[in-house]
C-alpha cells in the first residue's frame, strides 16, 4: 500500500508540473536542445573521424582531454562555488561581488594558461608528440570556450532555458559548418580543426558574455 501511495504522489506531482506552462516550456526547450546537440555532435564526430584519420583524430582527442583536465584544476572550483551559491548571493545582496570575483578568477586563470601554453608550445609539442599548431590551437580553444561555457552555465542557473537552448544549438551548428569547411578546404589536421573550433568559440563567447559583463 505504501508503494502504491508513493507512486500516486509521483503521478500527482507530474500532473501538477505538466499543467504549469512555464515548466512545460522549459522542459520542451531542454529536450529539443539535447536532441539537436546529440545529432550535431554525432555528425561532427563522423566528419572528424573521416577527414582526420586515426592519428589526426587521436591528436585532437588528446588536446581536448588536456583542455578538460586543465579546466578542472584551474576553473572548476571557482565556477562550481559561484553556481552553487548563486541564488543565495542574490537574496543576501552580494551577487555583484560574487560575479566580480568569478570574472577576475576566470580572467587570471585563462590568460595565464594561454600565455604559458604559447610560451612552451615547442616543448609541449615535443613531449606529447603533436604538432606545435595543435598546442597553440588547443590553448585558444581553452581560452575562448571556457568563457562561452561560463555564459551557458549562467543562462542555465538563471533559468533562461530558451536562450540556453538556442545558444547551444547555434554553437553546435556553427561547429559542424566551420570545422567541416576548414578540414575540407585546408589541410585535414587536428590543428586545423582546433583553430576552427577556437574561432567559433571566440565569436560565441564574445556575443554571450558581453551583456553579462556589462552588468558586472
Amino acid at each position: 500500500m505504501r508503494y502504491i501511495g508513493f507512486v500516486e504522489k509521483i503521478r500527482q506531482g507530474g500532473v501538477r508540473l505538466g499543467s504549469n506552462p512555464r515548466i512545460r516550456g522549459e522542459v520542451g526547450w531542454v529536450i529539443a536542445s539535447k536532441i539537436g546537440e546529440y545529432a550535431l555532435q554525432f555528425l561532427l564526430l563522423k566528419i572528424l573521424a573521416t577527414r582526420l584519420g586515426k592519428d589526426g583524430y587521436g591528436e585532437m582527442n588528446l588536446a581536448e582531454t588536456a583542455i578538460i583536465l586543465v579546466t578542472h584544476v584551474a576553473l572548476a572550483p571557482a565556477r562550481e562555488s559561484y553556481l552553487r551559491d548563486y541564488h543565495r548571493s542574490i537574496t543576501r545582496g552580494y551577487a555583484r561581488d560574487a560575479r566580480r570575483f568569478l570574472l577576475r578568477w576566470y580572467a587570471i586563470a585563462t590568460i595565464a594558461v594561454l600565455m604559458l601554453s604559447l610560451s612552451t608550445a615547442d616543448m609541449l609539442s615535443e613531449v606529447f608528440q603533436v604538432e606545435r599548431g595543435t598546442v597553440i590551437a588547443a590553448a585558444l580553444v581553452f581560452f575562448f570556450d571556457r568563457w562561452r561555457l561560463l555564459a551557458v552555465d549562467i543562462a542555465n542557473i538563471e533559468r533562461r532555458r530558451k536562450a540556453w537552448a538556442i545558444w547551444n544549438l547555434a554553437f553546435s551548428s556553427a561547429l559542424v559548418v566551420c570545422i567541416g569547411t576548414a578540414i575540407y578546404a585546408a589541410p585535414a589536421t587536428a590543428a586545423t580543426a582546433l583553430f576552427a573550433y577556437a574561432g567559433v568559440s571566440g565569436a560565441f563567447a564574445l556575443a554571450m558574455m558581453i551583456p553579462w559583463l556589462n552588468d558586472a
